[in-house]
């Protein structure tokens, strides 16, 4: 799950990681054009292409809810049903975008991407939500992909220098 979501007793979850936004935009965009940390202030008034809210309430609302506490309301000019449908309108000029910072791995032609500044609260959790008590072969599955996912996670922080 990508979004925050309301634990119900039948469920479990685990928080896998809490991902950080970034900004997408045209590679030829003057936002785009620094290394440096953008400040989610200097989207006011910039064409802004999101994900739509029924396929992912959560990353929506908490790009919105993270603007306005920038003190703008986005200025939403298009909405993708997935995350990559997004990222080909930015590259088709249609505007700029928040997406999760795992998205830069897909580095399009005349993509750029910006680190933000100034957006507390901005991120995108990943959560695994499971059945509470699977069925034997499922919860063998679970523990493998849970372990796996372990063994990934301390690789990466181990590469980043993070304890």
């Amino acid at each position: 799950v990508r979004s925050a979501w309301e634990a119900q007793p039948s469920l479990s979850s685990r928080l896998l990681l809490s991902e950080p936004m970034v900004v997408a935009g045209p590679a030829g965009h003057a936002l785009m054009q620094s290394k440096r940390a953008l400040p989610l202030a200097q989207l006011r008034g910039q064409p802004l292409v999101l994900y739509k809210r029924p396929a992912g309430p959560g990353l929506h609302d908490g790009i919105v809810a993270a603007c306005v506490g920038a003190g703008f309301h986005p200025q939403v000019v298009q909405e993708a049903p997935r995350l990559t449908a997004t990222l080909s309108l930015v590259a088709a000029g249609l505007g700029l975008s928040i997406v999760p910072a795992s998205l830069q791995q897909l580095r399009g032609d005349g993509l750029a991407y910006r680190r933000l500044s100034a957006a507390p609260g901005l991120v995108a959790p990943l959560i695994l939500v499971s059945q509470r008590r699977p069925e034997a072969q499922a919860r063998v599955l679970l523990q493998h992909l849970g372990s796996i996912l372990d063994q990934q996670l301390a690789q990466q922080r181990a590469r980043k220098g993070v304890a």
